[in-house]
């Protein structure tokens, strides 16, 4: 069995534990932790809002990688490059989609507070 299926759902895992709070908007404006962007510092408003959206997001993307990790841990060594190169566009094509799903969130929020 090939390790980076395992590292893939471990990722996934640690994605979707991290999105909770932000859903739940339990975590305040800071800069370690949280979707951090121009938009969401302008207020606590912004703030919660656009982690929420970001959260919900996220756990769908990590929900998605965990699936595709799944089944690359009951993949064979034959079908492997195939599940390496499913799971680079679930890992990267996702990121890209989450961080653009984002921006114009963010945007169209900043726009309906003005």
């Amino acid at each position: 069995m090939d390790s980076l299926p395992l590292i893939h759902l471990l990722a996934a895992v640690v994605i979707v534990i991290s999105a909770v709070p932000l859903i739940l908007k339990k975590i305040k404006p800071n800069r370690f932790y949280g979707v951090r962007i121009r938009a969401s510092f302008k207020s606590e408003g912004l703030w919660y809002e656009i982690n929420r959206f970001g959260g919900i997001l996220m756990l769908w993307w990590g929900i998605l990688m965990g699936v595709v990790a799944a089944v690359g841990l009951t993949s064979d060594e034959k079908r492997m490059p195939v599940y390496l190169g499913i799971s680079l566009v679930t890992i990267l094509g996702g990121l890209a989609v989450v961080m653009v799903l984002i921006f114009r969130f963010a945007k169209a929020a900043e726009a309906r507070r003005k």
